[in-house]
């Protein structure tokens, strides 16, 4: 029966846990290796320089009596050169460079078999590309023979090759650790059943393995008596109760530190499948021991070949392979994984699809004015297992989500196989909330249909939960009625005495009003937008997190990784402990992969000042951009404010049924999605070139003057007194309700959000008008 071929499903939620698996150690792995192999370099490099007088002496008997110091060479020219990029350039052979690079196991030399003068030939070329492209910058006296360099340019030219040497060299040594560590994982979890290595120079025929053993790295013959071919395997074992007749389960080890190479790695395995069954059948059991970043197309292909696998984050399902099936043992293996497979994971599938539905019964505006935006499972689980390790342990533990929606941090959770923890939900939308109910009522999952402001003020649920995990509806302030706004301020003021900004979003109330909520010592984790680090509204959440509470980490995601399909905002991570902050208090700032950051900063909470924004990925900025910032290239101010869009701006049909004169009238550009290229172009009589024109509605004198000169104007202006759009708020603030802004039509124009697509530059587009 297969594991894991078969059970699509699940591939997605395997592949996020393996890619934490293997990232977990890589960040432990990966950061020692590299200073290890700088140490090495430097030296090699040092020793190099000398050896070719700082690049001033090379030359092909240079490179004929030293071909190790290739590798060094290549690092020396602007960009460092790839092995394959100098076979290309050189017009040589590959076989030839990469005999003076040598390997693990053959140490750098030169090809005994090309004749003298084809080898000077093939040097000389080598040697003119490493000369053309010599860095400069970095080895500036090779602009002038009779400029000597000093010491302070030798060390510093030294250490930049070294440092690029050694990132190439540190690859292919985390790529045989991590192989290394797959097999020691192998080698543990047999051992632990019971099962004997043995070395592959006793084994003659992998027939005659006894039950109960296994060997690693030996060959198979496959092909003809005439052809034979050696099949490199990583691992075969033969399995309790084997028929003696069938062949051992074979182990194919595979890892990937990123996705760029899987998909092309994928018909190796095919290939050798392939061959195995051609040369013992097609019932060999032949299985892929995956680690990494292997995704559903790599997946997919495998499967379709007929290949199954088995994670090395759930290392047990080889049992599956190498049990007796009527063992006990085995029944109970079989029980572990059809829960896994048909438990939490099936839920969570039906729970997404289910809240598709319920996503898709609902209009954009609507799901934006109740800020419903649902946090994907793969983050939502990195979420659950941070807070879970930062929660104290004990018998038993209550964890609140304010806004459960359809219960996808529940499903994180439960995934955790936290047993000792009850939940409670608040989702103020039944359709939402009934899903969460009818798929975790088996989990201790209670959910409460309300409005969450609604039921906080009950006294028996305060100070009751440890955990509080959330992302809170991202409602912007201007979807907040005036009444709840200045009720919920109160209610800050009153409980906390912090006052918060009447432009605040809605999840900042969220996490004020919960404070009462958590118990002394309690964890709460927010996934909430970034924007309250260096706004002004965003004043009381930084006062918040900076005296009533410890604060533990902010993670920051980087801008052009938005969080959610259907919102377009930058999200951040806030987890913080209820407890009064200590002297000497500091706390975590990461940004980047939740998991993997690719910055993370030790920040004292003395340096945090609420009053002032909160820039901490952005101190070297200025170094960055020279000093540059956007101001100093342009002026910058946003578009026209009218007051009512819906009045002011006027589209064909409604010019025609109005009449309006054309002296009233400005073109519009519209919106991002309109202009196809960055160039705005204008007819003869200075229209925009677009699909779409619109009109601004700018009259610019009195209403007596109007009615003189632009009676159909008037009219349209008398309508918009009858319907109330001089009565809006800012048209009632102007000096004439209808006056517009003015503004010269701009030379550039940049939408000021953007979300970053697959081969583009950057998220934020501009145009030439």
């Amino acid at each position: 029966m297969p594991v894991n071929l078969d059970k699509p499903h699940l591939w997605k939620a395997d592949t996020l846990r393996s890619i934490d698996f293997y990232n977990d150690w890589f960040l432990r792995f990966a950061p020692a290796t590299y200073r290890q192999q700088r140490k090495l370099r430097t030296q090699d490099v040092v020793e190099a320089l000398e050896l070719t007088n700082h690049l001033q002496s090379l030359s092909p008997e240079l490179l004929r009596e030293n071909p190790g110091i290739l590798p060094m060479l290549r690092m020396t020219t602007a960009p460092p050169l790839a092995r394959d990029r100098l076979v290309g350039l050189s017009y040589t052979t590959k076989n030839l460079i990469f005999s003076m690079e040598g390997s693990e196991v053959k140490p750098p030399r030169i090809p005994p078999k090309i004749p003298p003068a084809e080898l000077d030939e093939h040097l000389g070329r080598i040697v003119d590309v490493l000369s053309e492209m010599a860095d400069r910058d970095l080895f500036p006296w090779l602009e002038d023979d009779s400029v000597t360099p000093v010491l302070e340019e030798l060390e510093r030219s030294a250490s930049v090759v070294a440092d690029r040497l050694c990132g190439a060299m540190a690859n292919p040594i985390i790529r045989n650790a991590q192989e290394q560590r797959q097999i020691h994982a192998i080698s543990s979890f047999l051992s632990s059943y019971g099962y004997t290595e043995l070395n592959s120079e006793e084994i003659d025929d992998v027939y005659a393995m006894p039950e109960k053993t296994y060997v690693f790295h030996y060959n198979l013959i496959v092909g003809t008596k005439d052809v034979p071919v050696r099949i490199p395997i990583d691992c075969i074992i033969s399995q309790e109760g084997r028929d003696l007749e069938a062949l051992p389960v074979l182990i194919e080890a595979k890892s990937a530190g990123d996705a760029t190479n899987t998909n092309k790695r994928r018909k190796e395995e095919a290939q050798k499948h392939s061959q195995l069954k051609a040369k013992f059948g097609d019932n060999i059991n032949f299985i892929l021991f995956l680690c990494g970043y292997f995704e559903a197309g790599y997946l997919g292909y495998e499967a379709a070949e007929g290949i199954d696998w088995v994670w090395e984050h759930r290392i047990k399902d080889l049992l599956y392979f190498i049990s007796d099936r009527s063992s006990d043992a085995s029944d109970c293996v079989r029980e572990e994984t059809a829960s896994y497979a048909t438990g939490f994971l099936l839920r969570e599938a039906e729970r997404f699809n289910r809240q598709k539905v319920v996503d898709a019964s609902k209009t954009s505006l609507s799901r934006n004015q109740m800020g419903q935006f649902s946090t994907p499972y793969s983050l939502a689980s990195q979420i659950a297992s941070f807070t879970a390790d930062l929660s104290e342990r004990g018998p038993s533990k209550l964890m609140l989500e304010p806004a459960c929606g359809s219960g996808v941090f529940f499903s994180a959770f439960i995934a955790q196989n936290l047993t000792n923890y009850s939940f409670t939900g608040v989702e103020i939308d039944l359709a939402y909330a009934n899903i969460c109910q009818e798929l975790f009522a088996d989990d201790d999952v209670k959910v409460i249909n309300n409005d969450f402001f609604s039921i906080i003020e009950d006294e028996n649920i305060e100070g009751k939960y440890d955990l509080i995990v959330t992302n809170p509806p991202y409602v912007r302030h201007h979807h907040i009625g005036s009444e709840q706004k200045q009720r919920l301020k109160d209610q800050v003021s009153s409980s906390l005495k912090i006052q918060v900004s009447g432009l605040s979003g809605l999840y900042i109330y969220y996490i004020l009003l919960s404070h009462n909520l958590l118990r002394e010592g309690g964890i709460a984790t927010w996934l909430i937008p970034s924007e309250f680090l260096y706004t002004n509204y965003g004043k009381s959440l930084r006062e918040y997190l900076s005296k009533k509470v410890s604060l533990l980490r902010i993670h920051q995601f980087d801008a052009a990784e938005v969080q959610f399909d259907d919102a377009l905002v930058s999200s951040c991570v806030v987890t913080y402990k209820k407890e009064t902050p200590a002297s000497g208090h500091n706390v975590d700032f990461t940004k980047g992969s939740f998991n993997a950051p690719a910055l993370h900063k030790i920040l004292s909470l003395e340096d945090i000042n609420p009053l002032r924004k909160w820039n901490f990925s952005d101190s070297n900025r200025d170094q960055i951009n020279d000093g540059i910032v956007l101001s100093d290239i342009f002026h910058v101010t946003r578009g026209i404010a009218t007051g009512n869009n819906k009045f002011f701006v006027m589209e064909q049909d409604a010019l025609r049924k109005a009449n309006i004169e054309p002296d009233c009238l400005i073109p519009l550009l519209p919106g991002p999605r309109g202009l196809k290229s960055p160039i705005i172009d204008a007819d003869a009589l200075g229209l925009p070139i677009v699909d779409k024109v619109r009109y601004l509605l700018s009259i610019t004198c009195s209403m007596d003057e109007t009615r003189a000169r632009y009676p159909n104007a008037y009219r349209y202006l008398e309508k918009g007194v009858e319907d109330g759009v001089s009565e809006g708020y800012l048209c009632k603030s102007r000096k004439v309700w209808y006056f517009q802004e003015k503004r010269d039509p701009p030379l550039y124009i940049s939408t000021y959000m953007g979300r970053s697509r697959a081969g583009s530059v950057s998220p934020i587009r501009f145009f030439l008008n």
